[in-house]
């Protein structure tokens, strides 16, 4: 097992209701775009009402709309998807209770393009973290961000992910010691077998 590098579009969904806001951030990803040398494709939208169906890897959501509270709508989105919130405020107070709401982060109206492309940066990094398994049988790539958790079943490991549960022989020890995975981003180790990725919890 390896950790490689892999780079894939990224789907993103951009709702405010301000018109002025929308067209600055769609100028704002096609140069961020450019700069990082990534596919975006980004959608917008000023009412959720007209929001496709379709899963998107990131959410950044205004919390003060006319048609819904950004944190009430979070909640909806968490239901049904496994992409990452950023909520979007010119009050900067909110930091707080986004966080609260288990943001992914925090965007500024007033320091979007900077914001922006902090958070693009980080999820890009992480998006780049991936293991790779090979069974007698299968051969599974498994990103890191995908994983929730992973459990000892009985002579077996489960790697339960956003996509699929993946079991595969071996011990916690070794597959610790041949992915280093504790080293890894927000993964922690909460007793002898068992393994969380902590940005997947939700509530305590």
């Amino acid at each position: 097992m390896t950790f490689e590098s892999s780079m894939d579009k990224i789907r993103i969904c951009i709702i405010d209701d301000e018109e002025f806001f929308l067209e600055s951030a769609k100028s704002l990803l096609s140069s961020v775009s450019k700069e990082l040398d990534v596919c975006i494709d980004a959608h917008f939208f000023q009412s959720i009402k007209n929001i496709t169906a379709l899963t998107y890897d990131l959410y950044f959501i205004d919390i003060q709309m006319p048609d819904v509270n950004g944190f009430e709508l979070s909640h909806n989105i968490y239901s049904e998807s496994t992409g990452k919130i950023v909520f979007v405020s010119s009050i900067e107070e909110y930091v707080f209770s986004s966080y609260q709401n288990h943001a992914y982060d925090f965007i500024r109206k007033s320091r979007l393009y900077d914001d922006m492309e902090r958070v693009l940066q980080r999820y890009l990094e992480e998006a780049k973290e991936y293991i790779t398994i090979e069974t007698q049988k299968q051969h599974f790539k498994i990103h890191l961000q995908d994983i929730e958790y992973i459990k000892t079943l009985h002579n077996d490991l489960l790697i339960c992910t956003h996509i699929e549960d993946i079991k595969i022989r071996t011990t916690m020890k070794d597959f610790l010691s041949s992915t280093e995975l504790l080293e890894k981003r927000n993964f922690v180790q909460i007793n002898q077998g068992e393994i969380v990725n902590l940005d997947e919890i939700k509530e305590i």
